[in-house]
Parts: C-alpha cells; structure tokens; sequence
C-alpha cells in the first residue's frame, strides 16, 4: 500500500503514476492509456490505478514497472526480484493455507 505522489505525464514514461510505499521506497507505473487515481490518494494492493497504454517513447503497449529506493542522488531504479519473489512466496502460503483448510472442512 502506499500514497500516490504523482499521476500524470512524465516525459518517456507518458502517463504515468508514482506510489511512496515509505518514505525510501516507490514504485513508477509508466506508458499507462488512462489514470485512474490522484496525488494524495492512499492505494491499496490490488487497486486498479490505470489502464495499460502506449504513451511516452513506447513500440506497442504494455506496463512499464519499476522499483526505487531513495539516494542522495535521488530516486534510483533498483531489481525488484527478491520482492517480488518475497510477495509470490507469500501469496502461495496464503493459497495452500485457505486450500488445506477448506480440504479437511470437506472430508
């Protein structure tokens, strides 16, 4: 979850929206069709916040994703793959969990 800092055109990006998830941390959501939350709004996982688009310097459309962390040089992009693998581990043992539990309700 997190508070939506920027919803509108940036530049190669095109419509996009930043989300600060803590005050080191966002995520940039970019070459969006349509934006469909505010600056100031509070999101939550799962939310719809825009519709994937061809906008900024895009070839075809899609989403372009990207985490940052805050340096003193700025927000840097950095590789979201052991998040992203942190949240897909926990999303499966939320899944197994609720699976196994309606399982032995049925036997």
């Amino acid at each position: 979850k997190g508070q939506v800092e920027m919803a509108d055109w940036m530049g190669g990006y095109g419509l996009a929206v930043t989300i600060n998830h803590d005050q080191r941390q966002q995520t940039l959501y970019g070459h969006m069709s349509e934006i469909l939350v505010r600056p100031g709004q509070w999101v939550e996982p799962g939310m719809i916040i825009g519709r994937v688009g061809s906008t900024g310097n895009s070839t075809g459309p899609h989403l372009h994703f990207e985490v940052r962390h805050l340096t003193a040089n700025g927000w840097v992009a950095v590789d979201p793959s052991m998040q992203l693998q942190a949240g897909m581990n926990s999303l499966y043992n939320r899944v197994a969990y609720n699976y196994n539990s309606q399982s032995k309700q049925l036997r």
